[in-house]
């Protein structure tokens, strides 16, 4: 999927365009609170997956889906 829009920042704020579903998220990797990925446990099998496939953070409601199918 092309992104039309790119990423941005507002603040220290930094907004993603999911390469998975396209949607625009709140990526809070790189900021002083902790993004809300970081609550999700996904197995080394399917974070492998993963890095294989995409280039950048995928939104949360895609690493969830994915990880119920993974599982």
């Amino acid at each position: 999927m092309d992104r039309l829009i790119s990423d941005f920042q507002i603040g220290k704020n930094t907004f993603k365009s999911c390469p998975r579903c396209g949607k625009m998220f709140e990526c809070g990797a790189k900021s002083d609170i902790p993004c809300v990925c970081f609550s999700l446990t996904l197995s080394f099998s399917l974070k492998k997956e993963l890095k294989k496939k995409y280039q950048d953070c995928l939104c949360v409601s895609c690493l969830t889906e994915l990880n119920k199918a993974h599982s």
